[in-house]
């Protein structure tokens, strides 16, 4: 049992210890830092995958520590948040590498990747709120490495707005102790608590959490401005596990209060659907540089992508409101809701992880974002050309790119209660969106010539020189292979799925979605 208990909690201690082991090997060197960081981070990954495996073949058994709940859920999204943790650092370690700062920096990663593992394996709101409130401050930091005025200007934009989320979330907590006594969102007392005061419990809870996961309107707040300032390597973690565990959080916490309050579910729903449309449309008029009333857009790369963040976001939410529709909520009733949900928490994590790094690269030579100031790319940088045309088309759900199965999931596995899925057609209309302003970037960037009088030239390392014929095979190899890493994943993962040499029941996906709002204790 202590063993079982070791092996459980090694995903979330390891990142914690990586921080610690960092710090102590960086009296040493650089390179001493990295490796002993990347390698604790790895076993923890390479522990997270057997407990993966495990819960696939349905023969884990949850482990409760305390407030912590290790359940089949939480492996699950705990995987993702280590791959990616673990992908960042190695491509930091080039991208980062004229940071004064760097320890810090990589310490600061394996204290945000800890937060975020604690946040998904609590079951008790106020360890949940702790843990939320620590994430908050490692990746307002994190954020400021940008290290310009709009980088610490969109920090305590950040922080601000986190900590108005955090009260939110206090209010709920405060709600539901007075209402039931209890602070474990598995206690059987919470069920006894009148549908009225779940309600309201679960309202704020999906205002405090979807603070943080950047759903309508607050991510319009912060969510472009962090997105955009912070360094690229940072991004791709924002976009790809802060937002995306704190919308699995939303989830879990409020479908162990009021997943049977038909309320809950449409405000989910038309949260996600609102965030869908509203953050697709946004990275469109980014692209093109609209003016809309009185703002104008302008042409950001990387605050495309951060609204595209807000739309995906929006698929999550929705999902989750899509399965709050059906009940009972104990097998075998269907989870396909859910289980979509946690595919696309994969795809959107991957996917925007990949975008986000290979603006990285562009920014790394170019130093510029402006979607105006860019052209011609292609010649120069093919892996990057290819990683985030794949990234792109995987958002746009395109086969046979993983992409796809959140749109399958949607059309074909799960049940709508309604005689038109009215959820399918708002999705194509949003994946519609999100093909136009990916597509139209990609062609601007990478394929159209760069415009006359274009500011900078590509640089290789911190000279800026014209490039000469073999720049296009120079790329740094800790970026390049971080970014290839991540494009094969979502390419031979869309052709498992596509083949049906991998399947949601070989993953036994439906279980692990239940344990998102039962431990299965």
């Amino acid at each position: 049992m202590v063993a079982d208990i070791i092996l459980a909690l090694c995903p979330l201690i390891l990142p914690l210890t990586a921080a610690l082991i960092g710090y102590l090997f960086s009296f040493i060197g650089d390179n001493a830092r990295n490796m002993s960081i990347i390698i604790i981070l790895s076993i923890g990954f390479i522990i997270n995958s057997v407990l993966l495996i495990y819960a696939n073949l349905g023969l884990f058994t949850p482990v409760e520590i305390g407030a912590l709940i290790v359940n089949e859920s939480g492996v699950f999204v705990s995987e993702l948040v280590l791959f990616l943790a673990i992908l960042v650092i190695i491509y930091s370690i080039r991208y980062m590498s004229g940071e004064k700062d760097k320890t810090l920096y990589y310490i600061l990663i394996c204290l945000f990747t800890g937060t975020m593992i604690g946040l998904i394996y609590s079951f008790n709101i106020i360890i949940l709120y702790m843990f939320m409130e620590a994430s908050t401050v490692t990746s307002a930091i994190l954020v400021m490495f940008g290290r310009t005025r709009r980088a610490n200007r969109a920090a305590i934009i950040y922080l601000a707005i986190s900590i108005l989320g955090g009260f939110f979330i206090l209010g709920a907590e405060f709600v539901l102790v007075s209402a039931s006594g209890v602070e474990l969102l598995t206690d059987p007392a919470i069920a006894l608590v009148s549908a009225d005061i779940r309600a309201i419990i679960s309202i704020l809870l999906l205002i405090g959490f979807g603070v943080k996961a950047g759903i309508l309107p607050f991510g319009f707040i912060w969510l472009p401005r962090a997105h955009a300032e912070a360094p690229s390597p940072i991004s791709a973690l924002l976009s790809g596990v802060l937002v995306q565990v704190a919308a699995f959080a939303m989830i879990r916490t409020i479908g162990a209060v009021a997943f049977d309050i038909q309320i809950i579910s449409i405000l989910l729903i038309v949260f996600g659907v609102g965030s869908m449309l509203s953050g697709s449309l946004s990275a469109l008029f980014e692209v093109y540089g609209s003016r809309i009333g009185g703002y104008r857009f302008n042409r950001d790369i990387k605050r495309v992508l951060a609204y595209s963040t807000i739309s995906e976001i929006g698929f999550i939410v929705m999902l989750g409101g899509i399965q709050s529709l059906f009940g009972p909520f104990t097998p075998p009733a269907e989870f396909s809701a859910l289980a979509a949900m946690l595919l696309h928490l994969y795809n959107h994590g991957f996917a925007k992880a990949l975008l986000f790094l290979s603006v990285g690269v562009i920014m790394y030579y170019l130093h510029i974002r402006d979607i105006g100031q860019l052209g011609g790319l292609s010649k120069n940088m093919p892996v990057t050309t290819a990683s985030f045309l794949i990234g792109a088309l995987s958002l746009g759900m395109i086969p046979p790119l993983f992409g796809y199965k959140t749109i399958f999931e949607l059309a074909f596995e799960i049940p709508i209660p309604l005689p038109i899925n009215v959820f399918l057609i708002l999705s194509i209309i949003t994946i519609g969106i999100t093909l136009a302003f990916y597509i139209s970037a990609f062609v601007f960037i990478f394929i159209k010539p760069r415009p006359k009088g274009a500011l900078g030239d590509i640089s290789v390392d911190s000279a800026k020189v014209t490039p000469p014929p073999r720049v296009k095979l120079y790329q740094p190899l800790p970026m390049v292979a971080a970014i290839v890493f991540i494009l094969l994943v979502i390419v031979v993962l869309g052709v498992l799925f596509i083949t049906g040499a991998l399947t949601a029941s070989i993953l036994n996906l439906e279980h692990i979605a239940f344990t998102i709002i039962n431990p299965g204790l």
